[in-house]
């Protein structure tokens, strides 16, 4: 998976097909050990992958939701 470029000039990435970022950063410390495996196993792509991680998750957990809720 290649990354995207900085095809805007504008100082931040877009990539076809996706919706704009927002403007606010959603930001987390992590434990040092949790940091240094995460990085060592993602690789460069750290941010997308992130992004990814957390869709997955509020899918699985809005799914959860909706089963409880039957």
């Amino acid at each position: 998976m290649s990354k995207p470029r900085n095809t805007t000039g504008k100082g931040y990435f877009t990539v076809e097909g996706s919706e704009p970022l927002a403007k606010r950063a959603v930001s987390v410390r992590l434990p040092e050990s949790l940091d240094i495996e995460l990085r060592a196993y993602v690789g460069k792509d750290l941010s997308g992958w992130l992004r990814q991680a957390i869709i997955e998750k509020l899918e699985q957990e809005k799914t959860q939701l909706t089963a409880q809720t039957r």
